[in-house]
């Protein structure tokens, strides 16, 4: 999902999420077109939110890259920052 400040917010099947920073796409995006397919399994089929399969354009790209994010952090966590809404 696009957000307004043009960062974009990746949802999973499960109760988690990726931002992807447009910083983070614009200075990576050589290497975010090339590599894309490099993210997923060969027999996957991803399904966007238009029930599409496998359709890899700007957007769809930009997912595989945060998830490839998400799976690189879950091998090496370190929290850099916790936020608490009810403290705020």
């Amino acid at each position: 999902m696009t957000m307004d400040d043009g960062n974009y917010l990746i949802e999973y099947s499960q109760p988690a999420f990726t931002i992807v920073f447009k910083e983070e796409i614009e200075k990576n995006w050589d290497y975010i077109d090339k590599n894309h397919q490099d993210g997923i399994c060969r027999a996957e089929v991803l399904i966007n939110a238009q029930g599409q399969h496998n359709v890899f354009d700007s957007v769809g790209k930009i997912c595989l890259f945060g998830r490839a994010k998400m799976f690189m952090d879950a091998q090496s966590p370190k929290v850099v920052k916790t936020f608490d809404p009810v403290r705020q």
